[in-house]
């Protein structure tokens, strides 16, 4: 009989979480990579809103986008961010549902637990739910991956304590383990490389309303505070026809079949764009269905041609975010970026967009703030920027990763311990910064508010 396995995206502490095309990408990948390897497979993601333990709990309507705010219950904050003047929450299935659904699950059998997670100052939501699965399922093998296990795999095994820590991207490797906790082998593993993984596990879900896609794995720019070379040091695409008929196939699971929201969550989504990016599109809009997409990591502003503003327009992008990061005012924080874009490639890719059909409203551009050094004035000249533009600033508060260039220069500016992934959490990283008080922060934040409602 074949072994069973139970895929957990546990709750999140933090002081604010939002439901943004957020889905565990590497947990489904290995779902279905262990489904081909012969195991049984079942999901647990407590991030999941449309879960059905959920419906009974009050919750806001979904955007009609499919996102939407987390369920959360305020908790109390651990003592080491106490100081910070902010109420701190559990976002998500509350515990004691996440240990009913536990029961339910056991109760099934399990004969190993894949648990993963995202930001390394989350932690102490996956040491909470190991702490639950092994009151609920004892010595059933618990297995920790993700991206915070793969930073900080030592602090993962002290702090959350489960048998063993998966930092590998590497499914093969990764398959192996699960073997030998469930003392089994698989035979004729399937292909390691990205091009050849199965598509996501979607239908482990019993109700969508988005999907997320990465038709990529991993970065080709070197960004100073940027983990994701680190995570995945081999840039990785996928054909462009299996990328298309995976997008096609997985949207027939979708509730909502007017409208199919799909996101692209690649790093580099439009790198090579003409061997991949483009006949991903073409068959999209050849395949005449009502696609709806989405691109919330922010699409890299040099490599929007007129021709790819044009597909993209053509296609049914809903969602545009643009990586500006930095006005040419900050030399030194574009250079931090890998030089991948400056005011120039900014308002071109503006101008072909715009050229293209799409209005500006339909446009938004991410500005880091809180880097190392940065000023006050530096953050507004770059919000200024993006606003002479016509177009709205979104913020993105820089966060420290264990790893990358900024990581240890930022923890010594802050004067912060390197291994307390709390106090690096970005919500509260410029309270660690002497130079700008919370009070100037909130007056930036309500300037760029009102900037954006100018428009």
């Amino acid at each position: 009989m074949p072994k069973r396995i139970l895929l957990i995206n546990p709750p999140v502490h933090d002081f604010a979480a939002f439901d943004l095309f957020a889905k565990p990408h590497g947990l489904l990948y290995l779902g279905a990579y262990l489904r081909e390897c012969g195991y049984k497979v079942a999901l647990l993601d407590s991030l999941d809103r449309n879960h059905p333990a959920m419906s009974d709990l009050p919750r806001e309507k979904s955007r009609k986008n499919g996102c939407g705010k987390y369920y959360s219950r305020r908790i109390e904050k651990p003592q080491v961010i106490s100081h910070i003047p902010r109420y701190y929450y559990q976002f998500g299935m509350p515990s004691e549902v996440f240990s009913q659904q536990l029961e339910a699950e056991y109760a099934k059998g399990v004969d190993a637990v894949l648990v993963t997670s995202i930001m390394t100052y989350w932690y102490t939501g996956v040491a909470q739910a190991i702490r639950q699965i092994r009151q609920v399922m004892g010595e059933t093998p618990v297995l920790l991956g993700g991206i915070y296990a793969s930073l900080m795999p030592e602090h993962a095994m002290v702090n959350c304590r489960p048998d063993e820590v998966i930092a590998t991207g590497n499914m093969a490797e990764t398959a192996r383990i699960v073997d030998r906790y469930c003392n089994c082998r698989s035979e004729n593993l399937p292909s390691a490389d990205f091009a050849e993984w199965p598509a996501p596990a979607y239908d482990l879900y019993d109700k969508l309303d988005y999907i997320s896609i990465m038709s990529s794995l991993g970065c080709c720019y070197r960004c100073e505070y940027c983990a994701s070379s680190i995570l995945q040091p081999r840039f990785q695409q996928a054909q462009p026809e299996k990328a298309a008929n995976e997008i096609i196939q997985l949207s027939s699971l979708l509730s909502n079949q007017s409208r199919l929201d799909v996101a692209f969550q690649d790093d580099a989504l439009l790198v090579n764009a003409e061997n991949r990016f483009v006949p991903i599109m073409e068959k999209l809009i050849a395949s005449g269905l009502p696609f709806k997409l989405h691109s919330p990591n922010g699409l890299h502003c040099r490599l929007i041609t007129e021709d790819i503003a044009r597909l993209m327009f053509e296609g049914g992008f809903e969602m545009i975010r643009l990586s500006y990061e930095a006005s040419d005012d900050s030399p030194e924080y574009q250079a931090a970026s890998d030089n991948k874009v400056n005011d120039s490639f900014f308002q071109m890719a503006i101008n072909n967009l715009t050229k293209a059909g799409f209005k500006h409203s339909q446009i938004e551009a991410y500005i880091l703030n809180g880097l190392p050094g940065q000023t006050m004035r530096q953050m507004e000249s770059s919000a200024e920027a993006v606003n002479r533009c016509g177009i709205k600033a979104r913020l993105c508060q820089f966060t420290p990763i264990p790893g990358t260039k900024m990581f240890q220069q930022s923890c010594d500016m802050m004067q912060i311990p390197a291994d307390e992934p709390l106090l690096h959490n970005n919500s509260i990283m410029l309270s660690m910064a002497s130079d700008i008080s919370d009070e100037q922060f909130q007056k930036f934040k309500n300037r760029v508010h009102d900037l954006n409602a100018q428009l």
